[in-house]
């Protein structure tokens, strides 16, 4: 979904020789093409004539990389939505969930509410595999155990957290300069300070996010713009180029910056990629994808002392909006502890790291 945008869907037609989609959705691949169900290969030579070899990991994107990656976004928002509209003429419903591996696909998401009739969708922020142990979970407590209430999922803030005494251990043993806040405001004012500047910091606050997507606990934020921060932000990641940055954003303030389909849109667990209205595309010019779209996370009093601080970067640059992307570095998970994110912080050019309560600068 990254790739496509600098792409155009020219292969779409030869995609169609190797999957047979239905009114409804269904499809039915030609097997002549494949081989996982007699081996552990994917797929048989006969693709590799259709398609071409594939690339090698040291070898270059070019062109027909992206276009291949168009023409799959365009096939798989076509069977989706097919899928979509069936289930509506089904329901006559207008609320949706959305699971599985495909929900992650934040930019077919974005276009549900155009494409489809639903008007409510929900999409679990963790809704790959990894979900399916929540699922399981659920199901066993609701349909096996018949314990009947339900809440709605508003955090995915379900993991590790660490206390300022365990971290001021660990910032002993690595011997590097830090400063600890008792005043939040002060902390936060601070913080702001340095964002505006155009420094690059590491964020590292309560208990960890289950799922793929960092969503304020363990991240690494920039200002929005101009749109040199993403190549300063991805000389940190060490990552594709292609890829786009997310951003967070106050709820109260998303309907100013992006075509969402209501006002003060709920989108938490950012699995929606949304236009930016062209009066905003240079305020945020270091998340604005190539397509004109943006992977957002809707930010509000929930999330605590995150929520604060964007609402402090508002006041003083005049956008409710950050760059917010995972803190991981490429090959690597997103850190967990705080010897792994001092670790990260010291082999990059992150300029301050921001662990709970302290101020971490470089020696």
């Amino acid at each position: 979904m990254g790739l496509g945008a600098y792409g155009k869907p020219r292969f779409v037609n030869k995609i169609y020789e190797i999957v047979d989609i239905k009114n409804d959705g269904s499809f039915h691949l030609n097997m002549k093409y494949f081989a996982f169900r007699e081996s552990f290969r994917m797929w048989r030579n006969k693709f590799e004539r259709l398609f071409g070899r594939p690339r090698k990991p040291e070898d270059a994107i070019n062109q027909k990389h992206k276009d291949l990656a168009s023409s799959i976004q365009v096939v798989t928002e076509e069977i989706y939505f097919k899928i979509l509209n069936h289930l509506y003429s089904l329901t006559r419903t207008q609320n949706l969930c959305v699971g599985g591996g495909v929900a992650l696909n934040a930019l077919a998401n974005g276009k549900i509410y155009k494409k489809t009739p639903f008007k409510n969708v929900y999409v679990f922020g963790a809704s790959g595999d990894s979900g399916g142990a929540l699922g399981a979970a659920l199901f066993a407590y609701h349909k096996l155990m018949k314990h009947p209430k339900r809440n709605q999922t508003i955090t995915l803030s379900l993991g590790s957290s660490y206390s300022n005494d365990v971290i001021e251990g660990v910032l002993k043993q690595y011997k590097i300069r830090y400063k600890k806040f008792d005043n939040e405001d002060k902390l936060l004012d601070t913080v702001v300070s340095q964002l505006s500047k155009g420094y690059i910091i590491g964020w590292f606050q309560g208990r960890m996010e289950f799922g793929p997507r960092a969503l304020g606990n363990r991240s690494i934020f920039a200002k929005p713009n101009p749109f040199s921060m993403k190549d300063r932000t991805n000389k940190i990641k060490i990552r594709e180029l292609f890829r786009p940055f997310a951003g967070s954003i106050l709820q109260e303030k998303v309907h100013e910056y992006f075509d969402v389909p209501e006002k003060n849109h709920y989108s938490p667990f950012m699995t929606f990629c949304f236009r930016v209205k062209k009066e905003r595309l240079e305020e945020l010019a270091a998340i604005v994808h190539k397509d004109g779209t943006c992977r957002i996370q809707t930010v509000n009093k929930e999330n605590g002392r995150y929520y604060k601080l964007i609402k402090k970067f508002y006041a003083r640059t005049g956008i409710p909006c950050v760059l917010n992307t995972s803190f991981n570095l490429k090959g690597e998970p997103i850190v967990e502890n705080p010897k792994q994110a001092i670790k990260d912080f010291l082999k990059t050019a992150m300029d301050y790291l921001v662990i709970e309560d302290f101020l971490v600068s470089k020696p």
